[in-house]
């Protein structure tokens, strides 16, 4: 996602989830990690204890975005973004073009995890340690609880972190940045998970798109019990 993040180049941002899910399945088979999902409630507010038992909600995609489906999981972003990486059902990768600007566009990521990697009660505190390792102790504030439509479980948590001057793959320069970012990891029965982040210059970082985006979501009921 070493310190702060020293990218040569545009690329070199934040590591993909899957990163540290990868890393899952090794330290529960040590017995390693019991730790549980930081209590939260629906995106915004603390939790007191198990998620609400309100109706299931149901994805609302707004007009003119562009929808796709990854491995059973619909993802909606806005016409502004463009695809920058697509792994066939894997991983998305989307966003403001990048043009030369003087820092990091902003830029969607979907990850479809088909290992087995645990579920949000180790995902969320590896996740969390990777972040905290890569970003050298970032201060990342309790998750909260969200609603994913279809998913049976789904926390998020925002922070942000400062880059460090560097050069784009355009060969232009880019400035030290103060980066806001958010993850949101889904839970669903059996396999595939799924993760999603988004990043943007504090100062271009849209709440409401992102709200947006994960009102957008929607896991088919055929996955969500493999």
């Amino acid at each position: 996602m070493p310190s702060t993040p020293r990218p040569a180049r545009l690329e070199a941002r934040a590591r993909p989830l899957g990163v540290a899910v990868a890393a899952v399945a090794a330290v529960a088979a040590l017995g390693g990690c019991s730790g549980s999902s930081a209590p939260a409630a629906d995106a915004g507010a603390r939790s007191t204890g198990r998620p609400s038992a309100s109706p299931t909600p149901q994805a609302t995609v707004p007009s003119g975005w562009t929808t796709r489906t990854l491995d059973g999981l619909q993802v909606a972003f806005p016409p502004e973004f463009q695809v920058r990486t697509d792994a066939q059902g894997v991983s998305l990768q989307v966003g403001v073009p990048f043009t030369g600007q003087p820092f990091p566009p902003p830029q969607l990521q979907v990850f479809v995890e088909k290992d087995p990697v645990g579920t949000l009660a180790v995902r969320e505190p590896l996740t969390r340690a990777q972040i905290d390792q890569q970003l050298g102790g970032v201060d990342i504030p309790p998750s909260t609880r969200t609603r994913v439509a279809g998913a049976t479980d789904a926390v998020q948590f925002t922070y942000t972190y400062r880059t460090q001057a560097a050069t784009s793959v355009l060969d232009t320069p880019l400035e030290a940045t103060d980066m806001r970012q958010s993850d949101l990891l889904i839970e669903v029965p059996g396999l595939p998970k799924y993760g999603l982040r988004y990043s943007a210059p504090a100062d271009q970082y849209d709440a409401s798109l992102w709200r947006q985006v994960i009102a957008a979501l929607a896991v088919e009921s055929s996955r969500r019990a493999r």
